[in-house]
């Protein structure tokens, strides 16, 4: 064999060598998430944001879009087709605003508090392995509001209310906790021995 043909065959043999890691590197992302009656989502930007800071792995977005399933086979499936290691479902099945009432002294005084809240699971997928690896409950609120009340016993207070500007602001920041959060698990997973195994 002449030095092209070594040269040419080392240099394929590294392509697929290169291909092989990044397929073993791979993260898919799956977010499903519950239509907000009060501001628009941006959550999926957010974490793409998020998520292009980690340099130990590559990201990959399916094109389809979020996945209709939440079946583990289908998942292995899908994330087997894409090239991943990993895949991180999440669905976010409530995002809204809530009232929580606090009595301090019952029938004297009282205190409500005005939350927006979400509510879903993040389920990570080993697609090597074919198996759950971890289901973790998203919790996330952020106070807007708090009244407190004497005597009167009020959940419809007029000071409760919040603004259309005001809502838009505090699912803006809850979308931000949300993306940092999935971020945290993500960036677990791309540390220590995870990918080598």
């Amino acid at each position: 064999m002449n030095f092209r043909k070594i040269s040419g065959l080392v240099f394929l043999l590294g392509c697929l060598l290169l291909n092989h890691a990044v397929s073993q590197t791979g993260i898919i992302v799956n977010l499903k998430i519950a239509e907000n009656p009060w501001a628009d989502s941006h959550l999926k930007d957010k974490l793409d944001l998020k998520l292009s800071t980690i340099r130990q792995v590559s990201i990959i977005r399916a094109d389809a879009g979020p996945l209709q399933t939440s079946h583990l086979d289908d998942l292995i499936e899908h994330g087997q087709a894409n090239g991943g290691r990993f895949l991180i479902d999440i669905f976010i099945d409530r995002i809204d605003i809530e009232k929580r009432k606090a009595s301090i002294l019952p029938g004297l005084i009282s205190r409500y508090q005005v939350y927006g809240t979400a509510v879903g699971k993040i389920r990570i997928v080993d697609i090597k392995k074919a198996r759950l690896v971890e289901l973790i409950d998203l919790d996330c609120s952020l106070k807007a509001k708090d009244r407190w009340q004497f005597v009167d016993d009020n959940p419809n207070d007029g000071d409760l209310k919040v603004s259309a500007d005001k809502k838009v602001i505090l699912f803006d920041r809850l979308e931000e906790e949300i993306a940092e959060k999935i971020f945290n698990e993500v960036t677990k997973l791309s540390k220590g021995n995870h990918f080598g195994d």
